[in-house]
């Protein structure tokens, strides 16, 4: 087991940025072995490889060393699973003292898999599942795997966790898939009786495990329009709504187009109190955010440099800054932060299709970034969709 050996309190708090991250994304591997319909997996164009795990180990011990951050997510693209040194990586992060959320795409749930998963100290799973049946499986081409085989592995690995009262907390995605004008991902959950089922299917499972754990947790009734929100199925186990998105307008549907905006708020760099959000992909490019999937932000590198020269490096701080003032100045950040147009009429699109959906992520929103960036937040939208 590699563990770090954090510095003294008095050399730490001298040590100390005062940067604090609410999202650190370390991307293990670009490799994916699927390329579902709704990821922009199969339009990047940057190449694909392995973190190496000096680099890993280095960037992590200084986010402890440092308190920038208090977990920190082992991806932005493609399946952390597939790096042969996981297991050692999430080790090495609980003995740096962070906690550890993974996501995985489920396909790789195999028993010797699962077996790596329950061996390490992993904090929060999240099992993106997204299908609901061997028709939408199909869009998530997975080469030789059936949507049975899939939703098998998933019961594997519930099973197994359920056995051995493993403690971390598990989060089910499912995408909705009409929830946000031109995006993509056909035949996700579109309506409520969809979702209905797919809570029922796994209440039904856990009730079968057991009886008087399951009866413990009673999901609230489904809404499509609020996205974002927890169904529980079992102590510790939740099912997850979420909404498709545009990947910074990278993936719209036909009809549709982004166009950039020199305006515009961002959590991801300016996240209240707290930095925000940080990447650092396999080959050490440092960005602010997953949908700058190609590393085009391209803030430092964390081979070079340390998260904090990069964070406080020109590049980084120039777009903050400018951010914090309602200014995009990257094409990346522009794209992202558009326009949503309808190509036939070019009229503007509102972003959601149902009103409320608006209420309820304002209402998110407010409790994660607080009133200043809520409304900063909500203004932007009414701006860019009437």
């Amino acid at each position: 087991m590699t563990t770090a050996t954090p510095l003294p309190a008095a050399q730490r708090a001298a040590a100390d940025p005062g940067i604090r991250f609410s999202i650190f994304l370390l991307e293990l591997t670009s490799h994916c072995n699927m390329c579902c319909d709704f990821c922009p997996d199969g339009i990047m164009k940057r190449p694909r490889g392995l973190m190496d795990v000096g680099l890993a180990k280095k960037v992590m011990r200084e986010l402890a060393d440092k308190r920038m951050a208090e977990r920190v997510f082992f991806h932005v693209m493609g399946e952390p699973l597939l790096h042969p040194k996981f297991d050692e990586l999430a080790r090495h992060a609980h003995g740096c003292g962070l906690k550890l959320s993974l996501y995985t795409n489920s396909s790789l749930l195999t028993e010797k898999h699962i077996e790596r998963i329950l061996s390490v100290p992993v904090d929060n799973l999240t099992l993106s599942i997204q299908s609901i049946d061997q028709d939408s499986f199909v869009l998530r081409r997975a080469g030789r795997l059936t949507y049975d085989n899939y939703v098998g592995g998933v019961e594997r690995f519930l099973r197994m966790k359920v056995e051995r009262r493993h403690p971390g907390k598990v989060t089910m995605h499912y995408m909705v898939g009409n929830v946000k004008p031109g995006s993509p991902g056909d035949l996700l959950i579109v309506s409520r009786e969809q979702a209905e089922e797919i809570i029922g299917k796994w209440r039904a499972f856990f009730r079968g495990l057991d009886p008087e754990g399951a009866a413990r947790v009673s999901p609230p009734p489904v809404s499509l329009a609020d996205v974002e929100r927890d169904y529980p199925v079992y102590p510790g186990v939740t099912l997850f709504l979420k909404a498709a998105h545009h990947w910074a307008g990278a993936m719209v549907q036909l009809g549709y187009e982004f166009r950039p905006s020199a305006a515009g708020y961002c959590a991801a760099i300016n996240g209240g109190p707290a930095a925000g959000t940080f990447a650092v992909l396999w080959n050490g490019t440092a960005t602010y955010c997953c949908n700058d999937y190609e590393g085009t932000l391209a803030l430092g590198n964390a081979n070079e440099q340390s998260i904090e020269e990069i964070f406080n490096g020109p590049k980084a701080a120039s777009i903050r800054k400018n951010a914090a003032g309602g200014r995009l100045i990257h094409p990346t950040c522009q794209k992202c932060m558009g326009q949503l147009v309808k190509i036939e009429t070019g009229k503007k699109v509102p972003k959601y299709n149902n009103p409320l959906t608006l209420l309820h992520l304002s209402s998110n929103y407010y409790k994660r970034h607080g009133l200043r960036q809520t409304v900063l937040k909500s203004l932007d939208y009414l701006r860019k969709s009437f």
